[in-house]
């Protein structure tokens, strides 16, 4: 076996060299690489920032703001045109769920009493206003003037238990609001004939 001179080796030594150079690096971080990357980003957003402001400067540094306000009318709360307005779309809310079918339910807050008002009958006797009926109960609504014997009276001639802080839905509701109501409740799940 020869011994490889001095020029045959340097010329392996050459070829190793090129063909080592084509390797790919196997490192993940280049920090070289990264900072001059986030630098140059970082260069092109200042840049861009200063364009986009001194644009907008140039823009609005001639705005005429002495005086300009007072070609502004500022329009007028008129009470009745709002009522008006508010009784029209009612009207229309009323006459939509009477072609739909659907009874709205107009929630009465605590510490007032609604529109309805107990009457008297022909025969001498307070009538009860009765908000919703339900086979398992009554939803009395309230009524000015008439205290809560009044509605006690009523449930135990219907042959109910009073409930001072009953449900307003039905007990086949899905979904139900939490408010109390004065209901009459019936123990069967069917309601009184007498009314």
């Amino acid at each position: 076996m020869r011994i490889p001179d001095k020029t045959q080796l340097l010329k392996m030594a050459r070829h190793v060299f090129r063909r080592s150079s084509g390797v790919p690096d196997k490192r993940l971080l280049h920090p070289r690489r990264e900072w001059a990357i986030a630098l140059i980003c970082f260069g092109l957003i200042l840049i861009i920032g200063s364009i986009v402001s001194a644009q907008s400067f140039t823009r609005f540094r001639s705005l005429d703001t002495s005086g300009g306000m007072a070609n502004v009318t500022v329009p007028r709360y008129n009470e009745t045109q709002v009522t008006e307005v508010i009784e029209t779309y009612r009207a229309k809310e009323a006459a939509y769920n009477e072609l739909v079918g659907e009874v709205p339910f107009i929630p009465t807050p605590i510490g007032t009493s609604s529109t309805s008002t107990a009457r008297t009958n022909s025969a001498g006797q307070t009538d009860i206003p009765i908000a919703d009926r339900f086979p398992e109960k009554l939803v009395y609504a309230s009524a000015a003037g008439l205290d809560e014997d009044a509605y006690i009276a009523h449930c135990d001639a219907e042959g109910g238990t009073f409930n001072t802080c009953g449900s307003v839905c039905p007990a086949t509701a899905e979904v139900c609001t939490r408010q109390c109501a004065f209901t009459c409740e019936f123990t069967d799940g069917t309601e009184s004939e007498g009314e």
